[in-house]
């Protein structure tokens, strides 16, 4: 059977002129028509590409345009979008403000049917427009100095930190839009001595701060110490001034406020910080930290009051202000004290005594001074176990506008972004040992007080697990307050820290395994793209 002829056969080979001739003359413009819209349909598609080329690059110089000069501005610029715009000609216009960065270019495309109508080229010209958005920064760079950072990870850690605050601070304008704190992190957080009470010939010569539990009033249990005896009064008797580390707070009723960033308040003790004060342990090779020379070989035999005579500690009646306290310590018997290197750790050897374990250096808080931030990490040490809760607790304090510090503005402020950056290069570790008290001392005391959920086996998945659930109790409550979290876990394959860090953080992103030291630097410049706000005008 033949096939029928298409309509198009049929026109040219009918035996009529008329339609041969309409035909021809229609075919011409046909093709014309959509030559045409093929030239045109180029010039759309090449439009789109230029302008994803140019939009990428505005937002790249953007972010980094307070560190180049208007030449390498341009000449950057020219690569990303040759990058982008492959295998194409363009010209480029690049012009900048104090806070902007315009890109227009433009490419000229040769054309195929336009050509028959003499339009040998189309021209394609897109804009881009990026802004620095003005937005205020508070960063809270909470870094771990635990002793296992000793050496090239601390290094490394130093240097890429002080880059963060360099390149941000090239990125944001208005120097009171970015500010930095630095929370180091060990077995303690240090808030700082200054916030301590110092006595001297029976007067209090240093009123501590009114946060600080001074008075021994909050309702926790410390092996060797007996209730409401102020620890200030006992440093000043001793000879000794507190370093400014703290323990962590008890839970009560319910509301865990080692994990809150409850405003502290004298008419309820429960939630004011209290200073660390490392009792004399028993003398024996169990023990790290045995400084009076008639420690006792047992623990626990004796109540306060029959103990305070190891420490000179005299009183017919419990002093109640600091002022009393400070009148009986004059009166005080003294003590021999050995404040030699405790030999317990082979990597540890910090002085024995009531500041013992205390080697975390000082919070820094939210400031614009970069010189002092950068002062402050460079002069960073390593020593002490990892307690990554009272990092992550103390990260958030720090960027809260509630006492102890009130450098941050008020959470959810228009404009503004509170950032956390956490460091670990370990897991949660309470410090088990196999004496009596079943731990070196740590903010939660040591583990024979239960004050870590009522634990005392001595057993360190049981302990660490509960500090692990601690600590993302603290980030969750950071994020319900606003608070974004990057989180870097260095040279650490541990599977659960691993996990908990991720949940710590914002979202998975956030979280950059860092597997080799070397690796530092671009975690901490992912981290500075993440949180630098540009954007495109539309």
């Amino acid at each position: 059977m033949k096939s029928k002829n298409s309509i198009i056969t049929r026109f040219g080979t009918s035996n009529s002129g008329n339609f041969a001739l309409m035909f021809a003359l229609l075919l011409v413009p046909m093709v014309i028509s959509i030559g045409v819209a093929i030239d045109f349909a180029r010039q759309y598609n090449t439009g789109n590409q230029l302008q994803t080329a140019v939009d990428a690059a505005a937002l790249q110089i953007a972010q980094k345009t307070e560190s180049l000069s208007d030449t390498e501005a341009l000449s950057r610029a020219e690569k990303l979008i040759a990058a982008n715009f492959k295998g194409q000609a363009f010209q480029l216009n690049l012009s900048r403000t104090t806070s902007t960065v315009k890109i227009t270019g433009q490419a000229t495309l040769p054309t195929t049917f336009l050509s028959i109508l003499d339009i040998k080229k189309l021209y394609v010209t897109r804009v881009a427009t990026a802004n620095v958005a003005q937005t205020k920064f508070e960063i809270a760079l909470v870094l771990d100095t635990t002793g296992s950072m000793e050496g090239g990870k601390l290094n490394a850690m130093k240097a890429a930190a002080k880059t963060l605050v360099d390149d941000l601070d090239k990125q944001v304008i208005a120097t009171e839009n970015l500010k930095f704190a630095l929370v180091p992190f060990a077995t303690f957080v240090n808030v700082g001595p200054q916030y301590g009470a110092i006595m001297s010939n029976g007067k209090v010569t240093q009123s501590p701060a009114n946060w600080i539990d001074a008075l021994g009033q909050s309702p926790i249990t410390q092996q060797d110490l007996g209730a409401d005896v102020s620890r200030f009064a006992l440093y000043s008797h001793l000879g000794h001034t507190w370093k400014g580390c703290i323990e962590s707070r008890p839970k009560v009723n319910g509301v865990d406020y080692a994990v809150t960033d409850t405003a502290p308040d004298a008419s309820k003790p429960y939630t004011l910080f209290i200073p660390t004060f490392a009792a004399d342990e028993p003398g024996s090779y169990y023990y790290m930290n045995s400084w009076l020379s008639d420690s006792p070989a047992t623990i626990r035999q004796q109540t306060w009051n029959e103990r305070r005579t190891r420490y000179g500690v005299n009183y017919t009646s419990k002093p109640t202000t600091l002022s009393e306290w400070a009148k009986s310590a004059k009166s005080w018997a003294s003590v021999t004290q050995d404040n030699s290197a405790s030999a317990y750790y082979s990597n540890y050897h910090a002085a024995k005594g009531p500041n013992f374990m205390c080697e975390t250096q000082a919070i820094t808080p939210l400031t614009s001074d970069y010189t002092k931030v950068k002062s402050a990490i460079d002069a960073l040490v390593a020593a002490g176990n990892t307690n990554i809760l009272e990092g992550a607790a103390w990260g958030w304090r720090v960027l809260s506008p509630n006492v102890p510090f009130t450098e941050g503005l008020p959470a959810r402020t228009s404009g503004l972004n509170k950032i956390m950056v956490l460091l670990t290069d370990g897991t949660n570790f309470f410090g088990h040992t196999t004496s009596a008290l079943g731990s070196a001392y740590t903010s939660f005391g040591f583990l024979v007080d239960g004050r870590l959920d009522g634990i005392t086996t001595n057993d360190a998945t049981v302990t660490t697990a509960a500090m692990d659930a601690k600590t993302l109790q603290a980030c969750t409550n950071a994020k319900a307050d606003g608070v974004e979290i990057y989180t870097i876990l260095l040279e650490e394959s541990n599977s659960k820290t691993s996990a908990l860090l991720e949940k710590c953080a914002t979202n998975p992103a956030h979280f950059i395994p860092v597997p080799d030291r070397s690796g530092l630097a671009a975690a901490f410049a992912a981290i500075k793209t993440g949180i630098t706000q540009v954007k495109l005008d539309e």
